[in-house]
């Protein structure tokens, strides 16, 4: 933990380390912030380019040029992309990205873990819970958002259910994300963790769709 005075800045800045997700995983840390740039899943941060981080994720700069990206309907400015555990990830069993198609800088990022929570919500909303109780710990949020379990959007038939909590932030927020796919869709149940800066949920609320 570090406190310092700059030359210039009469007001005192303080960053302090925790190690939040020891508790909640064993093995992620995040920086004491309002900053979305600060918050780190599996080594990586929104702003940073994908293809530095490919040693990072397990694969070669030409393995990840080859993926196949995918678009939103309406628009191509920035595309998804997501790579499995190889080996190297410390935490998550998946991470994927928002990135930018053309120079592959990283727009939002989210850690995925699903085989402790396979038909087991219960087991999601406890952990959804734990961390929510330590992110706001370590962050210096606006409010909390806490939603109820209601029917996923992308399952017509209402068998699917997703519970949504926001942490947020002055750039952005963190979300943490229970999803709990009916039997007839081929996903997996997960619980998810993303960065998602404010200048991407605008362009999907008014471009992606």
């Amino acid at each position: 933990m570090i406190g310092y005075i700059t030359k210039h800045i009469s007001k005192l800045v303080m960053r302090l380390i925790f190690v939040v997700l020891v508790l909640i995983f064993g093995y992620q840390s995040l920086t004491k912030a309002d900053d979305l740039n600060d918050f780190q899943i599996e080594g990586m941060s929104i702003g940073e380019n994908l293809i530095k981080h490919a040693k990072t994720i397990g694969v070669s700069v030409n393995e990840i040029k080859s993926y196949n990206l995918f678009f939103y309907p309406k628009s191509k400015k920035y595309a998804g992309i997501s790579f499995a555990n190889k080996g190297n990830f410390t935490t998550f069993e998946a991470v994927q990205f928002t990135i930018d198609p053309d120079t592959y800088d990283i727009v939002t990022i989210g850690g995925k873990l699903r085989s402790p929570f396979k038909n087991n919500m219960k087991a999601c909303h406890a952990k959804q819970k734990e961390i929510l109780n330590d992110l706001k710990l370590s962050f210096n949020y606006e409010r909390i958002e806490e939603k109820e379990v209601e029917p996923h959007n992308y399952d017509k038939t209402g068998k699917s259910t997703v519970k949504e909590t926001n942490i947020i932030l002055s750039s952005g927020r963190i979300n943490l994300r229970c999803t709990d796919w009916a039997e007839n869709i081929a996903i997996p149940d997960s619980l998810t963790v993303s960065i998602l800066p404010d200048e991407h949920r605008k362009w999907l609320n008014e471009e992606a769709y």
